[in-house]
């Protein structure tokens, strides 16, 4: 069935061909937005496919832009993606780390510690992406792998940074490791 939707119920996020695409809201987006003193978990969305070149990244950069800028939502990106676009194209090829997402999982290092502010909005976050996620992800056992995931959901969910409003996760083009560990901590996927 089709949502009935209010006028401002969409965002239009330009890709960098012509086309345009629009990412629909549900009704109840009111509740991503924090009332004073209130305190309430980031809500967490993923934006997953298995095949690449389909516009993953360019989506989760042009969304969490719209959420920071348009919305004024504390918003973070999580790069999953061991090719980490997201990363290089908000902060640049040369950024000054505090680690990265495996740094964080692996190491235990804190999301709010790792994370950098974007240059281009002081409410846009990023949790910098790593090239050795790849790797990784060839090297672990089945055990290490469930482990790993139910342990990313966890960190993930419970260690969210206080004041973000809105996590998105830019995932892999596969149906690997990371992917499982950025849906099993979502609610929700696009």
């Amino acid at each position: 069935s089709m949502l009935n939707l209010r006028d401002d119920a969409r965002i239009h996020i330009l890709s960098r061909s012509t086309r345009s695409l629009s990412v629909v809201l549900p009704q109840n987006f009111e509740e991503f937005q924090l009332g004073e003193g209130s305190v309430q978990l980031s809500r967490i969305i993923s934006v997953a496919l298995q095949k690449g070149g389909v516009g993953k990244t360019t989506c989760a950069i042009n969304l969490a832009g719209a959420l920071a800028g348009h919305y004024g939502l504390n918003t973070l990106l999580i790069d999953f993606d061991g090719q980490t676009n997201a990363t290089s194209t908000l902060l640049g090829r040369h950024y000054e780390s505090r680690g990265d997402i495996w740094t964080v999982l692996y190491s235990g290092a804190s999301i709010e510690e790792t994370m950098l502010q974007a240059p281009q909005h002081p409410k846009l976050f990023v949790l910098p992406g790593s090239p050795e996620l790849a790797y990784w992800e060839k090297k672990l056992s089945e055990e290490q792998w469930d482990a790993l995931v139910r342990e990313g959901r966890r960190i993930l969910r419970e260690r969210a940074p206080e004041g973000i409003d809105v996590i998105l996760i830019d995932t892999p083009p596969s149906l690997g490791l990371w992917l499982q560990i950025a849906i099993a901590a979502s609610d929700g996927v696009i």
